[in-house]
């Protein structure tokens, strides 16, 4: 948010339990006022909260300053994970920030 004023910052998982836990911890954040969860497609943009909060799936036609793509180890379990890694990392203009605990399929370590 600092570096990147006015600008929409996006923090992405691929699935819906990840995106709870992130919701549960940016909830008590310092940032929470400035947060929006997008539980589908096609759910109301807020302007006046630029830092959005969703799945790969409910980010797509999104495009974002800064993109932090939260428990990517679980990309795994997808059936078309090469185009949900495409789709998240194509939402970015400037920075992506990849997070995990276990390991990344190899063309997304790579990367």
């Amino acid at each position: 948010m600092i570096a990147y004023p006015d600008e929409l910052i996006g923090i992405l998982c691929p699935r819906q339990e990840e995106l709870k836990i992130a919701a549960n911890v940016l909830a008590s954040s310092s940032i929470a006022g400035k947060l929006q969860i997008q539980h589908g497609e096609y759910a109301t943009f807020d302007p006046n909260r630029p830092v959005i909060l969703a799945t790969v799936h409910g980010a797509k036609g999104l495009e974002f300053r800064a993109v932090h793509l939260l428990g990517m180890d679980h990309i795994k379990k997808f059936r078309t994970q090469k185009n949900m890694c495409y789709t998240a990392v194509t939402r970015c203009k400037t920075s992506l920030s990849i997070y995990h605990q276990g390991s990344l399929p190899g063309y997304l370590e790579r990367g």
